[in-house]
């Protein structure tokens, strides 16, 4: 496959986001509210990692380094990417300095609190609106946000761990999802992603710790298990640099 033909590729790829324990602190207790919400440390620049280009992505590992949110060999990764960027631009004569194709970024979230009448739709669609607003200040763009409201016993396709969720967004999207990541904190999400041909990340966030504990009798394991979001939005930007330059798997 040509570089060109795996940028399109990569175009229209996403990245699929649980929220409680990825995004923000899981609690124990439903969200019914953006004054609730608390961001997990990291989160927020992780999805500057994943939603910007290239050139604006050393400058933020920069800053999360000196916060102490990247290790020396993480950032040193994120700067690698760039100068691997910068050759590539050289080579194949791409004129602008922050070439690189941004996956889609998208919420693929349970929220059966709606159907179990402990939460309204509303509130959830509040915390929703917020979340994009926060991000679209930051100039990250969520492109979509897909939930599913049912209580387990309605035996529907979109609960997770089905796919239907991450499929229902590659249908209205046109998701090259063997290019897209799902990546969340219990088997359930990684079940899903999995379903859906994506490859998939856990994280220790939330409940991950705990889940990773038993993920020897998973049927269906993570294709990588990060600390938390950031650590996995590294490793994503590296798999999509190196398929970018033909050194990926397939």
């Amino acid at each position: 496959m040509s570089v060109q033909e795996e940028a399109n590729r990569l175009r229209h790829s996403a990245v699929f986001l649980d929220r409680d324990g990825v995004l923000n602190e899981e609690k124990g207790t439903w969200l019914r509210s953006w004054d609730e919400w608390e961001w997990i440390s990291g989160a927020f620049e992780a999805l500057g990692f994943l939603g910007t280009r290239r050139a604006s992505q050393a400058a933020m590992g920069m800053k999360a380094f000196e916060r102490g949110q990247l290790t020396a060999e993480q950032l040193e990764t994120v700067l690698e990417l760039q100068r691997r960027q910068v050759r590539m631009r050289k080579a194949f004569g791409w004129g602008d300095p922050g070439f690189g194709p941004v996956p889609w970024i998208l919420v693929a979230t349970n929220q059966s609190g709606v159907g179990r009448r402990v939460v309204t739709r509303e509130e959830v669609e509040e915390v929703h609106v917020r979340l994009r607003v926060s991000l679209a200040q930051a100039g990250i763009v969520l492109s979509g946000i897909e939930v599913c409201y049912h209580v387990p016993d309605d035996a529907c396709e979109c609960r997770k761990p089905k796919p239907g969720l991450l499929l229902q967004a590659a249908r209205r999207l046109g998701i090259d999802l063997g290019r897209s990541f799902t990546i969340g904190d219990a088997r359930r999400d990684i079940e899903a992603g999995a379903a859906a041909g994506t490859r998939t990340v856990l994280v220790k966030t939330g409940k991950g710790a705990k889940e990773a504990a038993g993920m020897a009798k998973w049927p269906r394991r993570p294709d990588y298990v990060a600390d938390d979001l950031l650590q996995a939005a590294v490793w994503i930007n590296g798999l999509r640099e190196a398929w970018l330059s033909g050194e990926g798997p397939a």
